[in-house]
């Protein structure tokens, strides 16, 4: 995709998440969107899907910490900041077995 286009894409999938600047609320529209930019390598829409799936939304996305992890991980490799804080909130309240996962990731251990 070209940069402009993806970036569009973006726009109008968060736009879409919260039905803002115009673009009708689409909960489904939005993460299908946000996953296809994540899936062909966008670290901004990776850490979106983190949030998502960190906060989860309405019925639509149940809040998994696993997977919102996964996301942030992905986004930190491309050197979005705010990914690797959001990662370090859910080390320090999330679970014992995600904050365990995450001290082995971050230490290289996995």
């Amino acid at each position: 995709m070209v940069l402009a286009v993806k970036g569009a894409t973006l726009f109008l999938a968060f736009s879409a998440l919260s039905g803002i600047n115009g673009v009708p609320k689409n909960i489904d529209v939005a993460d299908k969107n946000m996953r296809r930019l994540a899936l062909d390598g966008n670290f901004n829409a990776m850490f979106e899907l983190g949030k998502l799936y960190e906060n989860g939304i309405e019925n639509k996305v149940q809040p998994d910490n696993q997977e919102a992890v996964r996301w942030y991980l992905q986004a930190c490799e491309g050197g979005i900041v705010p990914a690797l804080n959001r990662l370090g909130y859910i080390y320090y309240f999330g679970s014992d077995e995600v904050s365990i996962a995450i001290m082995l990731i971050l230490s290289g251990a996995l």
